[in-house]
């Protein structure tokens, strides 16, 4: 899948994302995909810890990590 939008990324760590779109391919786990989106759209702030980027919801709750292979 392919994502494209926008995102706003303040010097603070605080991460919004606007206008967001997404190809949704049918397949077995959609509920990935569903998690996947879930999760951006409850981005708050966002660390960096190493080879990982971690997604915190407004609670600081890590809502998805993101890992350079």
């Amino acid at each position: 899948n392919n994502f494209t939008g926008i995102y706003t990324l303040t010097s603070d760590s605080s991460l919004s994302f606007g206008n967001m779109g997404m190809t949704r391919m049918m397949g077995p786990n959609m509920h990935i995909e569903d998690a996947v989106v879930k999760a951006l759209n409850s981005a708050k702030s966002i660390q960096s810890k190493g080879d990982v980027i971690v997604i915190l919801d407004a609670d600081g709750v890590e809502a998805m990590q993101i890992k350079k292979k």
